[in-house]
């Protein structure tokens, strides 16, 4: 593989701007093609040249791996500091000391695999699959929050420009410290760092997923639902102000490819708030 030592920031957001462009047209093309054999099979029509359908299963599986699966070293990193970026909507990648990480679109890892102890750092979203290796603890940092475990399976949440980190656990122990404090989660329970406060409260979601709008809720709160509304909708949802305290009501419900607006809209009628969403904001009142 060429070596890309020393590449930047702005070639790389290149690179990936790229990629995200030529998968899109890739897909365009196979649904045309796609569309074109259901016609032609009802109209008696040959199919389209094979080549281009072998072209097309070329690239699609040459573009994710050539540009999803970047691995460059960082400046200023030592050198066997391993860095990857995810430019689908999830990509899985296994790391050398045998775990494994699934990136959301746009989200960076960097990994150094130490004799003492591995370390990664997140910008972006990822849910970590993590050996056991009690002889060298795995830790994540994200902003200005630290996660440490041994090996177990958990979701990592920080945004570049954002001070918001999200802790999510599936199974086994995991210590979060940020701003000086430091909690404990078990499977089934989360932490959130934002405004300087980090925050332990219980997953309302059963399921910890990358890069989908799925949310499956069980007795949750109003707040445990915001918390997922960030996750869920990140980029169309710039912020949410809470003008009012939260609501005692628990919900459960579920929600499944919905846009931003049409979830607000249910969420209304559960809640006894307002809650209105303008240009990109959710404001939360009495």
């Amino acid at each position: 593989m060429k070596s890309t030592k020393g590449i930047d920031d702005k070639r790389l957001d290149t690179l990936l701007s790229d990629a995200a462009a030529m998968r899109q047209a890739l897909r365009v093309e196979e649904r045309r093609c796609r569309a074109w054999e259901c016609v032609s099979a009802k109209a008696g029509i040959g199919k389209p040249k094979p080549a281009w359908r072998t072209a097309l299963r070329a690239a699609a599986v040459v573009i994710p791996i050539a540009f999803a699966a970047l691995f460059f070293t960082q400046r200023g990193a030592a050198a066997d500091t391993l860095m990857l970026a995810s430019t689908s909507a999830a990509d899985t990648f296994a790391l050398p000391d045998g775990s494994t990480v699934v990136l959301g679109e746009g989200s960076r890892l960097a990994f150094s695999n130490g004799d003492e102890a591995r370390k990664a750092r997140i910008e972006g979203i990822g849910l970590f699959m993590v050996s056991r290796d009690e002889a060298r603890p795995f830790t994540v940092e994200a902003g200005e929050a630290e996660v440490r475990v041994l090996g177990t399976t958990f979701s990592v949440e920080h945004w570049p420009g954002e001070a918001r980190v999200r802790t999510r656990v599936r199974q086994g122990h995991v210590s979060v410290t940020a701003e000086g404090e430091s909690v404990s989660l078990l499977a089934g329970e989360e932490a959130s760092l934002s405004d300087g406060k980090l925050v332990k409260m219980t997953t309302a979601t059963e399921k910890i997923e990358i890069g989908t709008r799925e949310m499956t809720f069980r007795s949750a709160s109003l707040g445990q639902v915001l918390e997922e509304l960030k996750t869920c909708y990140h980029g169309e949802l710039k912020g949410v102000v809470m003008a009012c305290a939260d609501d005692s009501v628990l919900i459960t419900t579920s929600f499944k490819d919905q846009t931003l607006e049409s979830v607000v809209e249910e969420l209304n009628m559960h809640f006894d708030k307002k809650l209105t969403l303008r240009n990109g904001y959710l404001t939360v009142s009495d």
